[in-house]
């Protein structure tokens, strides 16, 4: 008898992941891979102290700290433009990615159906197997310098049975920011089907062309939309583990229960260094440096790209922190990738993880510290010289 369960079976290969391994074992590696582009700033190290020099204690709150909810609340009426009833929809949560998990076993199930944009980020698809639920993949369309969204295709895909639309904006790996008439024609769609519009906005702040938009602002869509964000990006705090989720009212109390099924809110602490960093102007200052600094490592890239020539492609990303590379030769995305890793010790991202859309791209992450990218470049420049 197996040991595993077949919710576990249904689980398949993270190719990301298991190029980590290699890549490990093999050793002097540069990893151009990865997605958390601040470090935490030392200044919260400093008023997180004296916060706890002055109160010790660690006990939390279940439902998370009210000063907490009350700064988000601000945060969005600030960077959004819209009021969010902050007791009535909003959640504390640890981190985003055990959220979401939560979220789709508490959505999906294998009567019901989850419909992805592709490519994206492809942790997604295993956090959706692991419910039984089919995946219905949504590719979008590489056109006129941009990737573009087939609608049609869209609302062919949509069935009874589908309950989840999924998008990542600003999208990893390919950079593209939803535009304000995509949101709304997806908002649209899910009202009409009875299904829920999941947002990530993981990378809400990190736009580079145009200004970001999230459905928080279309309030007549405010009962099927579902918006997932975290701290590690934007203020640095990868590891912290703590996030939060707008969702709709009459669901909020039930993932709240839910969630506690799971795990409590993040760690004081967290909570406390989130709290710190929404209200710390230095803070807010260094983003604002850090997101230059980011465009400038992203033009970099894409420089350094275009440099090599041969075959290779690609569409300059609006946010977030990966360039999604097109190639022209018929070599699996996967085998390229570990054949990158074995001959200079670089290790890349392969879009066959990202789904249908995604197979003959390669993702290069420009997170790390220009110094590790100027490596990692010159040892992709040695890889197209010599093996390509």
């Amino acid at each position: 008898m197996s040991i595993s369960s077949k919710y576990h079976k249904a689980l398949t290969l993270n190719y990301t992941n298991d190029l980590y391994g290699l890549a490990l074992k093999k050793g002097d590696c540069i990893f151009l891979t990865g997605s958390c582009p601040l470090p935490t700033p030392k200044i919260l190290y400093q008023k997180l102290l004296e916060s706890f020099t002055k109160d010790s204690s660690f006990c939390s709150y279940n439902t998370g700290m009210p000063a907490l909810k009350s700064a988000i609340g601000e945060y969005i009426e600030k960077h959004s433009g819209v009021e969010i009833d902050t007791q009535k929809r909003l959640l504390i949560t640890l981190g985003a990615t055990t959220f979401l998990q939560q979220l789709f076993i508490y959505l999906l199930d294998d009567e019901r159906e989850c419909l992805v944009m592709t490519p994206t980020f492809q942790d997604y698809f295993n956090q959706i197997r692991v419910t039984r639920s089919k995946i219905i993949e949504v590719p979008m369309v590489e056109t006129n310098n941009s990737w573009v969204v087939d609608f049609d295709a869209v609302k062919k895909a949509i069935t009874s049975k589908t309950k989840v639309i999924l998008l990542c904006s600003p999208n990893n790996p390919t950079g593209k920011v939803y535009s304000k008439e995509e949101l709304r024609e997806f908002c649209q769609i899910a009202k009409e089907n009875n299904a829920y519009l999941v947002l990530d906005e993981a990378y809400n702040y990190l736009i580079y062309e145009g200004s970001f938009i999230s459905p928080l602002s279309f309030s007549e869509y405010a009962d099927n939309v579902i918006v997932v964000r975290t701290f590690s990006k934007e203020f640095g705090m990868c590891g912290w583990r703590v996030g939060y989720a707008i969702v709709p009212e009459i669901m909020k109390d039930e993932l709240f229960h839910f969630q506690l099924s799971f795990n409590s809110v993040p760690a004081a602490i967290s909570q406390m260094a989130a709290l710190l960093s929404l209200n710390t102007q230095e803070i807010e200052d260094n983003i604002k440096v850090e997101i230059e600094r980011t465009r400038q490592k992203r033009d970099y890239v894409i420089d350094r790209v275009r440099g090599i020539g041969k075959d290779l492609s690609l569409i300059a990303p609006e946010g977030c922190v990966y360039l999604y590379v097109k190639y022209g030769k018929d070599i699996p995305s996967y085998d390229f990738c570990k054949d990158v890793i074995e001959k200079v010790g670089v290790i890349v991202s392969p879009g066959v993880g990202n789904g249908e859309g995604g197979e003959g791209h390669l993702c290069i992450t420009f997170a790390d510290s220009l110094e590790i990218i100027q490596e990692g470049m010159d040892r992709l420049q040695e890889y197209f010289d010599k093996y390509y």
